[in-house]
């Protein structure tokens, strides 16, 4: 049967090199992280980790944590829950956090590309490099976006309050899981119940371009969420709230990507619908 043997050896080859540009994809990301460290463009903990605990040390010593602008240190955006999470997290050396958020944007890719096989393509973009030694949990948002297309919703509500834009993924069938996580989001903050109004006008505040390259505006940004969102079809909503995404800078685009090339293989095989 010879073209059994020709599909069998292409679809050997296939594999072959799919493995291959996996392993080089791990080979890149530990080069450019090593050799980032190195050079001190990479640095522990980072821009955006020094900001989380900036803010939470502010909390901590009774000063109001949302000051400043995009660019200013220990400017902060994320919710108060988050803010309480870094201000506890302060106590501890600043190298805990930082592992703790790599960990979690490393997990967040994973469950992103469906695979550590993929898990190694999408590292050939050297942007995944600097996503996952940012600190910042990129990966961990879209990646939580994700799980709630695929039905599981609670992790949905930590990801709204870091990023605002996966909100509109919440599936309101599915109310329990969001209300029990929101609940105890709200819990932490109960010793600081004057934060969300700081939060609220902080974000009232804030300039509509916040500096570093966003890719596109959130204005040019809201007739595709909205379209997308009246399809009513759970891959497309997923993909709406990635876009909602305030901030959409170079790496929340790439993760975007991600996701996009990860739906459109779920859609194929029928793990997603209306």
């Amino acid at each position: 049967m010879p073209k059994v043997d020709a599909l069998r050896g292409r679809s050997g080859l296939t594999q072959a090199i799919g493995t291959t540009l996996s392993i080089l994809g791990f080979g890149l990301l530990v080069a450019l992280v090593v050799g980032g460290v190195q050079s001190g463009r990479f640095t522990f903990p980072g821009g955006d980790v020094t900001n989380f605990l900036t803010a939470g040390a502010r909390l901590r010593d009774g000063q109001p944590p949302y000051v400043g602008s995009w660019d200013g240190v220990g400017t902060v955006y994320f919710a108060p829950p988050w803010i309480v999470v870094f201000g506890a997290a302060g106590l501890l050396p600043s190298w805990v956090l930082t592992g703790a958020l790599i960990a979690l944007d490393v997990v967040g890719l994973r469950y992103l590309t469906g695979s550590w096989r993929a898990f190694g393509w999408a590292s050939l973009c050297p942007l995944t490099a600097f996503q996952l030694i940012s600190g910042n949990p990129n990966f961990a948002v879209v990646a939580a976006i994700l799980a709630a297309a695929r039905g599981r919703q609670d992790l949905l509500v930590w990801a709204a309050l870091a990023k605002l834009g996966p909100a509109i993924a919440v599936d309101v069938r599915r109310w329990r899981p969001v209300l029990i996580s929101l609940l105890v989001a709200v819990a932490l903050t109960l010793p600081w119940p004057g934060l969300w109004l700081d939060w609220i006008r902080f974000l009232i505040s804030a300039t509509p371009n916040p500096g570093w390259p966003v890719i596109v505006p959130l204005i040019l940004r809201i007739p595709f969420i909205v379209l997308l969102l009246a399809t009513r079809r759970r891959e497309l909503q997923a993909l709406a709230a990635a876009l909602a995404i305030p901030g959409f800078y170079i790496v929340t685009a790439w993760a975007t990507i991600i996701l996009i090339l990860r739906l459109l293989g779920m859609a194929r095989s029928g793990r997603l619908g209306r």
